[in-house]
């Protein structure tokens, strides 16, 4: 963790706005509180930051983390006792399996063969070219998905030695949960921003959370929304991890139909009290794509969902579509709402 900035900001006596950013979980994570004094603020941010290293070193599915190993005990058929493992490691594979089965596997935990197949768990690296035809054919035959990991009450195994759990669709949505949690009876006004994706609590002074939602083709903000007190907004894009090999972007959200880059969308922003739930949902909906992500959002309990298709166009939820401040004039074209 390698603390950046610190901000103290007072805009009188009894209101004063902190801030500070932290690199931590692989991403640069940005905090702020209002209301509080200097050194509870200080206390809070420093024991967050604590939790985000930790929980990154237990959930890292590469590079020596705590998931590395379970992963690696999986692929043997061990039966593995829960007691052996790390309790919010546990919650967390639970919580994933449940919202796997939700978006009908589109949003996969188990398909950390195929990120690293298209080399997407290397954080600093990105490949130059995508795999060769017959790898991903071989791996479309393993088929892995969480109903092959087995969990009883003491116990867990995986039945398909090809399932690698890799949580990069939900960590970060999972931590800010767990993090929020922990100071609910404090009744905060914070929000953590992780590396683009925002949970918050309470407001910003006297006034909503104000959040700016990326246009995905240009370097602005495409809309703005207000959150309420107790929410989450998370996008995923096909420009956060990419490359471009022979004019064609390959990016890293992978449809485990095709083992092969989601290709009907440039970015889905998903609303929802539960962070870990926007997370995989805001997954799940991009590969669902423009012919599906009504249905899984609805079987997700998503009310909240802008998309932008690969042409640019706006799908938009009318609940969301009330909340969205357009940042571009005119607005964007709007398709046909969901019923």
């Amino acid at each position: 963790m390698l603390g950046i900035t610190f901000f103290l900001t007072t805009c009188s006596p009894t209101k004063k706005h902190y801030q500070q950013q932290l690199f931590t979980f692989g991403t640069i994570v940005s905090i702020s509180l209002w209301h509080t004094d200097a050194s509870t603020a200080e206390h809070i941010i420093e024991d967050i930051s604590h939790t985000f290293d930790n929980l990154h070193h237990q959930w890292q599915a590469w590079h020596g983390g705590v998931l590395q190993q379970l992963n690696q005990r999986l692929a043997t058929g061990q039966t593995i006792p829960i007691s052996t493992l790390p309790a919010p490691l546990f919650s967390l594979i639970r919580t994933a399996k449940h919202l796997s089965l939700q978006s009908q596997h589109l949003f996969n935990p188990a398909i950390g063969q195929l990120v690293a197949l298209w080399g997407f768990h290397d954080q600093q690296h990105l490949p130059f070219s995508p795999p060769p035809p017959a790898k991903i054919t071989h791996y479309l035959q393993s088929k892995p998905n969480v109903d092959q990991l087995l969990i009883s009450k003491n116990n867990l195994r995986s039945t398909n030695p090809a399932l690698y759990l890799d949580f990069g669709a939900i960590a970060k949505g999972f931590a800010l949960d767990l993090i929020l949690e922990k100071y609910a009876s404090q009744h905060l006004d914070i929000l953590i921003n992780a590396g683009g994706d925002i949970a918050a609590r309470g407001q910003s002074g006297q006034r909503p959370w104000r959040i700016g939602i990326r246009h995905p083709r240009k370097k602005s903000m495409l809309a703005a929304v207000e959150l309420h007190p107790f929410e989450a907004i998370f996008t995923s894009g096909d420009y956060e991890r990419f490359y471009d090999y022979q004019g064609q972007r390959y990016h890293h959200l992978l449809d485990p139909r095709t083992a092969k880059p989601a290709n009907t969308c440039q970015s889905v922003t998903v609303i929802h009290p539960n962070a870990a739930t926007a997370d995989a949902a805001a997954t799940a909906l991009f590969i669902a794509g423009t012919k599906k992500w009504r249905t899984i959002a609805q079987k997700m309990g998503i009310k909240y969902v802008m998309l932008v298709d690969k042409k640019g166009n706006i799908h938009i939820t009318p609940a969301m579509e009330k909340r969205i401040q357009w940042q571009v004039a005119p607005p964007p074209p709007i398709s046909e709402l969901p019923p």
